[in-house]
């Protein structure tokens, strides 16, 4: 399941972003919705693709019968557009200076 009140007790906090995830798995082939949820309170289920389907009772007509294992390796989109490149562990303008005291001087404390 992935409504709202279920995320929000594992920190997600806005519909909006759930909403907008659970378009982008289904649409990359992450996951496979077997149950369309409606209001008030019957969620959606979905499937994991990298994972077979268990037979479950209460499967809508044809959810099953439209699951693909493996659904997310046909995505091209998953490729970075310019290959994978490398990633540099320092910073983009070499090391640079480490400063052992703050950029406006010393601290002065308190008494």
């Amino acid at each position: 399941m992935a409504s709202y009140r279920y995320l929000r007790t594992r920190g997600w906090t806005s519909a909006d972003t759930i909403t907008r995830a659970k378009k982008e798995l289904i649409a990359s082939g992450f996951i496979h919705e077997t149950v369309k949820g409606h209001r008030p309170n019957k969620a959606s289920w979905y499937a994991v693709t990298w994972r077979g389907l268990d037979k479950l009772r209460g499967y809508d007509f044809g959810a099953e019968q439209s699951f693909v294992r493996g659904a997310y390796q046909k995505n091209l989109n998953l490729k970075p557009d310019n290959g994978q490149g490398k990633f540099s562990i320092g910073p983009r303008n070499g090391k640079g200076v480490v400063h052992l005291v703050p950029s406006t001087g010393a601290v002065m404390a308190l008494n």
